[in-house]
């Protein structure tokens, strides 16, 4: 552990050197980049909602929430930061392998909207994982950020190898014992979507061996927003969150968004419960809170 500790600080410090000023473009002119800093600083008002829904998109009036939370922060207030823990109640599409998705709100300003009218204007919103309502800047800037992001984990379980008893006369074969959570991994996003469909039939991957899907439940949700004050170059971040930050020039400032950080870092193995029928309910505890840039770009890389 100390070891990748030192790697992570040697890379992170090496990492983050800037190159020159003046940066090559196109056209093979040198053009001196401008610095981008962040559009809320420290302390400023904020309200973050939390909606978790089985639906993908909350278009519509109809659509409610399995666990809707509100909270007004100041931001990078260590002291504002929000925990809930409560059970859930799991819809019958969940239990038979179907997704459940965060959606998460953040705006700053005086002009605070309720989360039902923040719900409509959603519908306006692409399918990105960040994405931006609107931009105004004045002495408080209104800013308000979408966020979301899939709750459950889909991993794949193939069938249970077999084996023999080396100490067996007539060559029995018998069931690893490797367990099933040896045997799993996580599915990336776009291939989550795939194996939903083929989970009740299978996938046959040859040599008699089918794979089954399955979707896990987490027990912790951990929400950072990052407290970012660091001046950048859009061509000079660090390698580690490369294209994570997204730059914008508004009226003569040069800004880049509060970044929303889903960590994921400390969990394990035995902090995912198998979905199904058998589990109408499941725990839930959810964090909401900040996160400091160099402790950010540390997870990012371990």
């Amino acid at each position: 552990m100390r070891i990748v500790a030192i790697f992570v600080l040697v890379q992170f410090f090496m990492g983050a050197r800037r190159p020159p000023a003046e940066d090559i473009t196109s056209t093979g002119k040198l053009v001196k980049q401008p610095l981008y800093s962040n559009i809320l600083a420290p302390r400023t008002p904020i309200t973050l909602y939390l909606c978790l829904s089985e639906y993908e998109s909350l278009q519509g009036d109809t659509i409610t929430c399995l666990v809707n939370i509100s909270k007004q922060m100041r931001y990078g207030a260590e002291a504002d930061a929000l925990e809930w823990e409560g059970m859930v109640n799991v819809p019958e599409s969940v239990q038979n392998n179907g997704s459940i998705y965060t959606h998460l709100y953040m705006q700053s300003g005086n002009d605070v909207k309720p989360f039902d009218i923040i719900r409509k204007d959603l519908s306006l919103q692409q399918s990105y994982e960040l994405a931006i309502d609107s931009l105004n800047i004045g002495d408080v800037p209104q800013v308000e950020l979408y966020s979301k992001q899939r709750l459950n984990v889909y991993q794949v379980q193939p069938k249970a190898p077999t084996g023999k008893y080396l100490l067996s006369n007539d060559g029995e074969e018998v069931p690893s014992a490797t367990t099933d959570i040896e045997q799993q991994h996580v599915l990336g996003n776009d291939e989550h979507v795939q194996r939903e469909k083929e989970v009740e039939k299978g996938i046959d991957e040859g040599d008699d061996e089918v794979l089954f899907v399955k979707s896990y439940w987490p027990r912790n949700l951990t929400i950072q927003i990052i407290d970012d004050q660091t001046e950048y170059k859009p061509s000079a971040v660090p390698p580690v969150v490369k294209g994570k930050i997204t730059f914008l020039s508004e009226q003569e400032r040069n800004i880049y968004l509060p970044v929303v950080f889903y960590n994921n870092f400390w969990r394990m193995e035995d902090d995912i419960v198998l979905v199904n029928d058998s589990t109408p309910q499941l725990p839930l505890h959810i964090e909401l809170g900040f996160q400091t840039p160099f402790k950010w770009q540390f997870f990012l890389q371990v």
